[in-house]
This record gives C-alpha cells, sequence and structure tokens, in this order.
C-alpha cells in the first residue's frame, strides 16, 4: 500500500468515524472512487454529480493530455459560435467581448498546460 492510498484511507475513516465531510480535488479517477459523491468541474461549473460505480461505467481510458485537448477544441467550436451569433446580431458587442475574453483565457491556459507537458499542440 503506497502513502496516496494510506491517505485515501485515512480520510475515508475520518469521513465515517468522525462523521465529518472531506472535500477532495483531484484529476484521479482511483482516488475520485474513493468518494461516496463525485462532482465533474469544468471551467468552474459542476457539469454532472456521479457515483463512485458510475465512475466506473463512464470513465474512458484517456490521457489528462487528451483531455485538454478535446477541451480546446470544443471551446473553438464555441468561439466560431459566438463569432456567428454576433455577426446574427443576438448579443451587444459587450456580452461579445467579455464572453470571447473569456473563452480565450480559458484556452490559452489549457495550451499553457499542454506546454508545461511538454505537448506540442
Amino acid at each position: 500500500m503506497n502513502k496516496t492510498d494510506i491517505k485515501i484511507r485515512n480520510l475515508v475513516k475520518v469521513n465515517k468515524d468522525m462523521e465529518k465531510t472531506i472535500l477532495m480535488v483531484t484529476h484521479d479517477p482511483k482516488i475520485a472512487r474513493a468518494a461516496n459523491r463525485i462532482l465533474r468541474i469544468e471551467d468552474g461549473v459542476i457539469k454532472m454529480t456521479l457515483t463512485p460505480c458510475e465512475v466506473i461505467v463512464k470513465e474512458k481510458a484517456v490521457s489528462y493530455a487528451d483531455q485538454l485537448k478535446a477541451r480546446i477544441a470544443e471551446i473553438e467550436v464555441q468561439l466560431d459560435q459566438l463569432d456567428k451569433d454576433f455577426k446574427a446580431e443576438k448579443m451587444d458587442v459587450d456580452e461579445y467581448v467579455q464572453k470571447r475574453q473569456n473563452l480565450k483565457h480559458v484556452r490559452d491556459s489549457l495550451r499553457e498546460e499542454l506546454s508545461r507537458m511538454g505537448v506540442i499542440t
């Protein structure tokens, strides 16, 4: 048993024996499965709530880098749609600029993370 497993077991024990809520943030699905409830968060928004069993079923064998690349691709689609909506006058210039800046900031942050990992995009 490694140090992480021991720490997780201790947290689960505190949760059960002392009836304390534990809030843990992780990118590791194995660690997440130790929880009673799992919240998937993207860009600061809760996207879904899962149980540990659902994580096992829904989880794909995808690397963190692939997840980042997929999110960048989603943002590119959102940026294209945003441009179309603005040209169709579905929003004012202030809303357009704010949404575009937010999306570009997230995209650039994800690209920086890939770069730190040595992944070329």
